[in-house]
């Protein structure tokens, strides 16, 4: 501990009235785990700051806040909006 998780949750293109824009958008969903509650906020804010400028579009759209009772282990999850060129 701490950890980062990540996972793409979903690929939409992205569409103009004459097809595709040759972008496709990406959400992301990065998981930050760690045994106190400040331990992940601090985790989360690193992930945070390099998602955001990192070579890529990226862009923060919503957190969570998890406690796994069985392990003691918080969580707090980030959900990014990413664009790739196709």
């Amino acid at each position: 501990m701490p950890r980062v998780t990540y996972q793409r949750i979903s690929t939409a293109p992205s569409n103009g009235l004459t097809g595709n824009a040759g972008l496709d958008q990406v959400r992301v969903q990065v998981d930050c785990w760690a045994k106190t509650m400040p331990a992940v906020s601090s985790l989360a804010a690193e992930v945070r700051a390099i998602m955001e400028a990192a070579g890529f579009k990226a862009l923060l759209q919503a957190t969570f806040d998890d406690y796994e009772i069985d392990t003691q282990i918080f969580r707090r999850s980030l959900d990014f909006r990413c664009w790739e060129k196709v």
